[in-house]
């Protein structure tokens, strides 16, 4: 049987379980597969352009990417980071261009999967607007 996204049963690619499982636990990380695409991503690639609407945040599975604020490169993200979320949860334009450094692996969700990431995961919905406050916060910073 082939996995999609209508699966009823969890499934967590072992690639994924490996790389997230220090910062998801298991219902976590069941449903950040069964709600996001898992995507592979090119060196170069951008994520995220700073100013556009946000359209989807992304998990990062494996590989880097920089964070370009006004030409200037202000952090870098790797597994376990989430990136886009600002976006979502404001409904402000991105405050970053993200650009894939290395190939990567990554789960993209859209608005309305996010947001039931965030219902289904209490903790998630905790922790990730925390680290988005904490994020802009550095963005404004530098």
């Amino acid at each position: 049987m082939f996995w999609t996204k209508k699966t009823t049963e969890n499934y967590v690619p072992a690639i994924v379980r490996e790389a997230l499982s220090a910062r998801f636990n298991e219902h976590e990380l069941n449903a950040l597969s069964r709600l996001g695409t898992l995507v592979d991503v090119s060196p170069g690639q951008t994520l995220t352009s700073q100013g556009t609407p946000g359209r989807q945040a992304v998990v990062v599975v494996s590989g880097t990417a920089s964070v370009v604020r006004n030409d200037a490169i202000v952090a870098t993200v790797s597994t376990g980071d989430v990136v886009g979320e600002m976006s979502l949860i404001t409904g402000e334009p991105r405050t970053a261009t993200v650009v894939a450094d290395t190939a990567m692996q990554v789960y993209a969700l859209t608005p309305r999967d996010f947001a039931s990431l965030l219902a289904q995961c209490p903790r998630l919905a905790q922790n990730i607007p925390a680290v988005a406050v904490r994020r802009l916060g550095e963005l404004s910073a530098a």
